[in-house]
């Protein structure tokens, strides 16, 4: 029979307990990181410098490992991995989110459409391109407000604005992220 392997996706400090619980129960371990060498990654059995975003190269990963072993699972402790974890189920039919949980749960407009479709209260807001943004003076806004990226996931570009003045910048970072922000 073949060893049961898994990708963890992730070798920081953060990671050291679910690597080390890995290894307890008997699983070969493989992580990756996109730091090159992360404080973690002598725990597990291999290591490779690959980004959780890097999908091309996870599945590679994920297709050489199961040449040799069982693949049991992928693990990720952070939404910018989902992604690609979610990928690799699919294709494996493993356990674990797939690819349309992962959509719903990364890009917030279409999570919000979901949740009022079942009347989940969720705050109002608008959804803007760059080319509305740049032509919308945004006058009718009441603040204090949120401004985010549509699709970035761990907080990244999420800016609260106190007034009307903050907004340009706001908005400006939050598009660093996505073509596309919210404003609640």
């Amino acid at each position: 029979f073949m060893k049961k392997a898994i990708i963890h996706i992730g070798a920081s400090q953060l990671q050291e307990n679910s690597l080390k619980w890995a290894k307890e129960v008997g699983l070969h371990v493989v992580a990756t990181d996109i730091n090159p060498n992360p404080p973690s990654k002598d725990i597990a059995d291999e290591f490779y410098n690959i980004s959780g975003k890097d999908l091309d190269s996870l599945l590679d990963l994920a297709e050489t490992l199961s040449k040799n072993f069982d693949l049991v699972g992928v693990y990720c402790n952070s939404d910018f991995s989902l992604h690609a974890a979610s990928e690799i189920n699919k294709k494996y039919n493993l356990k674990g989110c797939n690819p349309r949980s992962v959509k719903l749960s990364i890009d917030k407009n279409l999570a919000k459409e979901m949740m009022l479709k079942i009347n989940v209260p969720v705050p109002k807001g608008n959804l803007l391109d760059e080319v509305k943004l740049n032509s919308n003076n945004n006058k009718n806004l009441l603040f204090p407000l949120i401004v985010k990226p549509l699709d970035s996931s761990g907080s990244q570009g999420v800016i609260y604005v106190k007034n009307k003045k903050e907004m340009k910048s706001a908005i400006k970072h939050s598009l660093k992220f996505s073509k596309k922000v919210i404003i609640e």
